[in-house]
């Protein structure tokens, strides 16, 4: 985002991610660490039995292990051509790391010589080559709102969402990293990285946008593919013929929701169940570990998103303690604020607009029967329109972020929407137009 609103000459270094630990005998990492807080919320587990994962679950620097939105970043950093080749994903502090920096340096060097801006390489090509790699490996719902934010940053009018909503359904899943599947990141890594996968899905790219080797895509892709077919697919033989990201519409998200379909057991399920309401992750927590939450209901988070926090509300918690009661496979999440990357489940985020905004989340009253129908990628609230009229005028319009103070207000009153990434400040201020290609 920095380097497309600064526009100056940029190379992203990828850090790279963390080592996994042993624990008798069994290999544990922070996702273990982050899914057993659920359980131990909800009494499955202790504190003591945690802090003995915790204790041997980091051996070195770097991000979390999982396809969590840091490594899911790292690799679209590289599909937007903003890194060097190969640069993702990358364990941290290894010599290939290092590699890479110092070639980055390099890299830098030829694009300040050569005038070469990040807004030259991040194009409306490149933003549709990062959201293809998006769905093609099932990354983590949060990258929607940054590579929207960095179009918005770069200057670009894209409807990233609809482009979204269009390649969900065209873009095979090539990948079920964890906590999608059972591969790891360092497997992912050893198949090829984000390089391999853009190799695999060339046919679906703009292989003609520049990236900040100087070189297009199209060359750095030159015999490129993947190295294990049992971790990242062929092309031609993938997982699923839908990608592992979608776009859900309906009366109770009009300007769409994201689901991330490559965490799920069923990607063509229905479910139509109970609306439970909270204004808060703490209060919907206490309900999980009191039981009030049973199978077959939705849990509705609102007021989380961006001017509802203000400042979009991490929500992750909840389906931690959800995997930990062994409620995920059996209940929906739908919130406006923001998930991990490390969730699993029917969990449904960055719900557009926000209640905030006055969006149908924040008409929905607690025993509302919500509709989820996966088969046509729809998400509705099933209450007659005379109904939401009638709540729709009694609505409270008053700014959420007016009784914040300090940054917190200037934030709420000054962020952008959703659909436009949650920018600060975001000048255009109006909604996407079109998302044809040379836009």
């Amino acid at each position: 985002m920095a380097a497309a609103r600064l526009n100056i000459p940029s190379v992203i270094v990828v850090c790279g991610y963390q080592e996994a630990g042993c624990l008798q005998g069994e290999k544990v990492d922070i996702d273990d660490v982050y899914e057993k807080v659920g359980a131990v919320t909800v009494g499955k587990m202790t504190t003591n039995e945690l802090g003995q994962i915790a204790d041997v679950a980091i051996v070195g620097p770097g991000v979390c292990a999982g396809l969590g939105t840091a490594n899911s970043m790292h690799m679209v950093a590289e599909a937007l051509g903003m890194t060097v080749a190969g640069a993702a994903l990358v364990r941290a502090n290894s010599e290939k790391m290092l590699r890479n920096a110092t070639q980055s340096v390099i890299n830098l060097m030829q694009l300040i010589k050569n005038d070469i801006k990040p807004r030259d390489v991040i194009t409306f090509g490149s933003i549709k080559n990062a959201l293809t790699l998006a769905v093609a490996v099932g990354t983590s719902v949060n990258v929607i709102r940054h590579i929207t934010a960095v179009s918005v940053e770069a200057g670009l009018e894209i409807d990233v969402i609809g482009l979204l909503e269009e390649l969900g359904t065209k873009v095979p899943l090539l990948a079920q990293i964890r906590p999608n599947g059972k591969a790891t990141v360092p497997q992912l890594e050893a198949a090829g990285g984000a390089h391999a996968a853009l190799g695999e899905l060339r046919d679906y790219l703009d292989t003609d946008v520049m990236t900040v080797s100087g070189d297009t895509l199209l060359k750095q892709l030159e015999n490129v593919g993947t190295k294990d077919s049992s971790i990242l697919t062929k092309i031609d033989s993938p997982i699923s013929t839908s990608g592992g990201l979608r776009v859900l519409r309906g009366s109770l998200a009009p300007d769409g929701a994201i689901l991330k379909s490559a965490a799920l057991k069923d990607p063509s399920r229905k479910f139509i169940g109970q609306a439970k309401v909270f204004s808060n992750e703490a209060s919907a927590l206490a309900s999980v570990k009191s039981g009030s939450i049973q199978p077959g209901d939705v849990l509705v988070l609102r007021g989380m998103g961006p001017r509802g926090g203000p400042g979009t509300v991490f929500a992750a918690g909840l389906v931690a303690a959800l995997v930990g009661a062994e409620l995920s496979d059996h209940v929906a999440v739908v919130t406006d604020g923001e998930l991990s990357g490390l969730n699993s489940g029917l969990t449904i985020g960055q719900v557009m607009p926000e209640a905030a905004d006055g969006g149908p989340l924040a008409i929905v009253y607690d025993e509302d029967r919500i509709s989820i129908d996966l088969t046509t990628n729809q998400i509705d609230l099933l209450v007659s329109e005379e109904d939401i009229a009638e709540r729709i005028n009694k609505l409270d319009r008053t700014p959420a972020w007016e009784s914040a103070t300090g940054l917190l207000r200037l934030y709420g009153a000054n962020v952008g929407p959703l659909n436009r990434g949650a920018v600060l400040g975001d000048v255009l201020n109006k909604s996407p137009k079109n998302h044809q290609k040379g836009n």
